[in-house]
């Protein structure tokens, strides 16, 4: 399959209606931004949000939404949440190698005991594979799943309706690499390393749907290396623009608190003394140099995918279950030998343009009338005050 390279003039945002949007997600830093964006954008209609086990654990995932919750009051918004899987599908991820000590990382929750179970309260009692069945049977073809944790939810969902894949309209997933560059193992992406038997469910059914539905024009599934958002990463002097140049709000302020340690790491290393380490899975990621924004860059193309997408390849897409370094690889059959199983369409180039238009639209407006309270400069922002103690 050839590449195809979109050159052609953005359509009028206008006369595109909103998206209909659930995003699966497994709570970390870049997946709360992206939430954060998916309610502020204009085209975007965040209807649900599952949670799944991946960056932190389940408990601490449904924590962070919590946290989301009093910056962005989701409660008035009434977009409900779901808790899903606690733990990949067949072994548990060795949280010992190599993320144990970014664990700390994606804490965001600095709340009471007391005030984290009054939030809970608004954590929806049903599974979040029961609710993707559910609403997807509901209103077929409506919902664009957006995935930017681990799959174990969306392989589990297809495991108990094998016509969940007909009944959405499309799957946007972070996640796999295009070069065997990982940021897990040296090979493999964390989520497909995380739960690798959940990615090959999905991209398994995405070739059955395919075989299926031969005249479809486009897969099911769309990829988002962890390439891309490494190689086309944004300067960190637009970082600066975003978090400094006024108007500053809550959310800004809350930018720049979620990327406190991400910017000492990814920023600091190059810019002043350079940082080296023994974990191969931050090496890569330290000499990438840039504001790296993986799961934003899924979500924009769920949402703008006609603006935002400037190359990408439909080809036969799977991933390695076995080997003592390939576990977690992503298998890409660059050379055609599946053309009649095309399961993905894999985003190879995006317009950063595009990203940064909406980043300032989401956070250098005005306080957005979703925000409850203006933080003062005698009032630090509560979500991560323990998070730099923990490093």
């Amino acid at each position: 399959m050839s590449m195809i390279n979109i050159n052609q003039s953005a359509k009028d945002e206008s006369l595109l209606p909103q998206k209909r949007i659930i995003i699966d997600t497994d709570s970390g830093i870049d997946d709360i931004i992206s939430i954060i964006v998916s309610l502020k954008h204009e085209k975007s209609k965040l209807e649900a949000i599952t949670v799944v086990e991946g960056n932190v654990s389940l408990k601490q995932g449904l924590l962070n939404l919590c946290s989301l919750l009093d910056v962005t009051s989701l409660r008035e918004k009434k977009i409900p949440i779901y808790p899903g899987c606690d733990k990949p599908i067949i072994q548990n991820f060795n949280r010992e190698k190599p993320y144990s000590s970014l664990s700390s990382f994606h804490n965001l929750s600095a709340y009471s005991l007391q005030e984290r179970n009054l939030i809970t309260k608004h954590i929806s009692k049903e599974h979040a594979v029961l609710a993707l069945i559910r609403m997807v049977t509901n209103e077929p073809n409506e919902f664009t799943i957006v995935c930017l944790g681990p799959l174990t939810n969306i392989a589990l969902a297809i495991r108990l309706d094998p016509f969940f894949l007909s009944k959405v309209k499309n799957i946007v997933i972070m996640g796999g690499c295009l070069y065997a560059k990982g940021n897990s193992t040296r090979v493999a992406e964390y989520a497909f390393n995380f739960d690798p038997e959940a990615a090959h469910i999905v991209l398994t059914a995405a070739k059955q749907y395919s075989v299926d539905h031969p005249h479809n024009t486009q897969p099911k599934l769309t990829l988002v290396p962890w390439e891309v958002s490494v190689e086309q990463g944004l300067d960190w002097k637009f970082y600066d623009y975003l978090i400094n140049t006024p108007p500053v709000n809550e959310l800004t302020n809350l930018m720049k608190e979620l990327n406190t340690i991400k910017e000492l790491l990814f920023r600091k290393s190059h810019e002043n003394t350079p940082v080296y380490t023994s974990n191969a899975v931050l090496q890569y990621q330290i000499n990438a140099t840039k504001f790296i924004m993986s799961d934003l860059y899924t979500l924009v193309c769920a949402l703008e995918p006609e603006n935002v997408i400037k190359e990408y390849q439909d080809l036969d897409v799977d991933v390695e279950l076995s080997g003592k370094y390939a576990r977690g690889l992503t298998c890409i059959d660059w050379l055609g030998n599946g053309q009649r199983t095309l399961n993905s369409r894999i985003i190879l180039k995006i317009d950063k343009d595009v990203i940064k238009n909406i980043l300032i639209r989401s956070f250098k407006e005005s306080p957005s009338t979703f925000l409850k309270k203006i933080p003062t400069t005698s009032e630090p922002i509560p979500l991560i005050l323990k998070l730099k103690s923990k490093l």
